[in-house]
């Protein structure tokens, strides 16, 4: 069974096509690196979702860790390959906080939709 077959996925909000390139790119991370190396495996993930769909990402790989975030909607995936978690999420642009649209003046909130726009890799 391939390492891809392997994996379970927990939680997720991504589509379907960055949820299978996200397990794609844990399969290759354990390809080349040792499994035991927890920080390597992410970084390759990091960098290469960095690479597909713009800077932002972060990810967490271990057998035990906990976490509490906030993520950009429709990029998150948690999931497990044996006794591997992985968390692949794109974060906000921190100046953004919580509750983007309440109590904010308007050029506080065309900072933020500029960010996230940016983060996205989108043009204005």
């Amino acid at each position: 069974m391939s390492v891809e077959a392997k994996a379970m996925i927990q939680e997720t909000d991504m589509p379907v096509a960055m949820q299978r390139h996200a397990i794609r790119s844990a399969a290759h991370a354990l390809d080349i690196h040792d499994f035991r190396n927890c920080q390597k495996i992410a970084q390759s993930m990091k960098q290469e979702f960095d690479r597909w769909y713009g800077g932002g990402w972060q990810c967490i790989v271990g057998t035990n860790f906990g976490s509490f975030l906030t993520h950009s909607h429709g990029a998150f995936i948690y999931f497990s390959i044996e006794k591997l978690a992985f968390l692949l999420f794109k974060g906000i642009p921190a100046s953004c906080g919580y509750g983007l649209l309440v109590d904010m003046d308007f050029l506080w909130i065309w900072t933020c939709v500029s960010e996230m726009i940016s983060a996205f890799g989108l043009s204005r």
